[in-house]
């Protein structure tokens, strides 16, 4: 690491914005299925279709129903795992951001210059 360009762990530069991944607003639209093809009322095409197929008596429909809650369900605890992980990245990445810096501060000499290899050296014997 140098001492002019502050990096994480992760090599990245710190500051800098993140990538996106697939946690957030990406995940919820693709993996709703409760939702997807939503009329005026906000029911999705798969809810639509559950009540239907309830309201002529047949079986599939309460299926479907308790398909779309177990699929809604899991996708949320997906979500909420992902935000576990994100949060402690970021937690991480500030912890050692705050250990570089200070090992950049440690490891200067008395005039401010960065130590050299051979006193360095020194550390490992």
């Amino acid at each position: 690491m140098y001492a002019d360009v502050p990096t994480t762990r992760r090599g990245a530069v710190a500051g800098a914005a993140r990538p996106p991944g697939i946690t957030g607003q990406p995940l919820r639209k693709k993996a709703d299925i409760a939702g997807a093809g939503a009329g005026k009322d906000g029911v999705g095409s798969t809810m639509q279709a559950a009540a239907a197929l309830k309201s002529h008596a047949f079986a599939t429909g309460g299926a479907l129903e308790t398909t779309v809650d177990m699929w809604t369900s899991q996708v949320k605890s997906v979500l909420q795992a992902c935000a576990h992980i994100s949060n402690h990245l970021d937690y991480s990445e500030k912890r050692h951001t705050q250990d570089d810096t200070w090992i950049a501060a440690v490891l200067r000499g008395r005039n401010g210059l960065a130590m050299p290899v051979s006193k360095l050296n020194e550390y490992f014997t």
